[in-house]
């Protein structure tokens, strides 16, 4: 006789090898640790998912999701899913390419479909090899979600990916429009996200232009400003705190304003490395051009070589102490280190 915990779904398994999915939702956590909550979604929207969960409603912050696996769910779908959150990007694709839309039979499917749609070609086009991908193809599937899904938990990671996108094509106005819709989520962090980003783009603004309007470098400050005195302290937070600094400090370079620049990039310096590239490729950055700004030649060189050898995978940045390096190596005497630098501009 059979033990009695043996469910028909289980026997079924064993005899025929075939996967058991629970009728039920789950929702994972970004925290790992927290349980998955299994229930019956019943509503979604950009700031919270509400789960039946043993018949009584469970709220769940959006920010606080890492993804959710629902309940008869396409196989490709799910596939999908799992290739994307591990980073393989166009095999995500290729199992979204085989679905049949007749399989999206819900409007939360279909959201997640488009969702992984649209962010792996963005993570493909703002990573390292976008061939397979042009730039309008992404803008179109990302701005088809964000005007159709505003009800997703997905809504904001896809506001910023669009971003994102827009200022990779020099496209300022079509990124600030994203960024704000950003700000407008509920948590310090997404906020503190957009605002960096906005400052960013004030600075980009004020670079492009030989005379420096003081509107736009006071613009960037404000938004800076507003990040470093948000109170709260996650890791992402001190991460965007570092970032509104550096944002400071290319303030006073664009001012004229070097030794002070130069005294708050050293404090930045001492402080505890962040894991995110652009954040290391930007300090650098910046202490490179303040050197050349002061005459310095050689610890300019220094400084964007840090950006050159330790953080390429930072593109912008990377651009940015490149150009920059071409110029140094002839400033210090060495002709064919800016001939070979000037060649890897020029390759792609």
């Amino acid at each position: 006789m059979l033990h009695k915990h043996f469910s028909i779904c289980s026997i079924f398994a064993l005899l025929f090898g075939t996967s058991v999915t629970l009728a039920a939702d789950r929702v994972h956590f970004l925290d790992a640790k927290v349980r998955p909550a299994s229930g019956t979604i019943e509503e979604m929207s950009a700031e919270k998912v509400t789960v039946a969960v043993q018949n009584t409603n469970r709220e769940i912050p959006a920010n606080e999701i890492a993804f959710i696996d629902y309940d008869g769910e396409p196989s490709k779908l799910r596939a999908a899913r799992t290739s994307y959150r591990a980073g393989r990007f166009t095999e995500a694709l290729d199992q979204l390419a085989a679905m049949d839309s007749s399989e999206l039979t819900t409007s939360f499917l279909k959201q997640e479909h488009d969702f992984l749609r649209a962010m792996a070609k963005a993570k493909i086009v703002l990573g390292a090899n976008a061939a397979s991908v042009t730039f309008d193809d992404v803008e179109k599937d990302l701005t088809y979600f964000v005007r159709n899904h505003r009800d997703s938990f997905h809504y904001y990671d896809v506001c910023q990916s669009y971003g994102d996108l827009m200022v990779r094509m020099g496209q300022p106005e079509k990124a600030k429009n994203a960024f704000q819709a950003l700000a407008k989520a509920p948590w310090p962090e997404h906020r503190a996200t957009a605002a960096v980003a906005r400052g960013w783009i004030e600075l980009e603004a004020a670079d492009a232009k030989e005379n420096t309007e003081r509107t736009e470098v006071n613009r960037a400050r404000e938004f800076f400003v507003t990040v470093t005195e948000m109170a709260e302290n996650t890791e992402n937070m001190v991460d965007q705190k570092k970032t509104a600094h550096i944002g400071l400090a290319r303030c006073l370079i664009l001012e004229e304003k070097n030794d002070e620049a130069l005294q708050a990039l050293e404090k930045i310096l001492v402080e505890k490395t962040s894991s995110a590239s652009m954040i290391e490729a930007r300090l650098y950055n910046a202490l490179g051009e303040v050197y050349q700004k002061l005459g310095q030649s050689q610890h300019a060189l220094i400084a964007y070589l840090h950006t050159d050898l330790l953080f390429a995978d930072a593109k912008t940045e990377h651009l940015i102490a490149l150009k920059a390096l071409a110029q140094l190596w002839r400033d210090v005497n060495h002709p064919e280190r800016a001939r070979e630098t000037t060649q890897r501009l020029s390759s792609p």
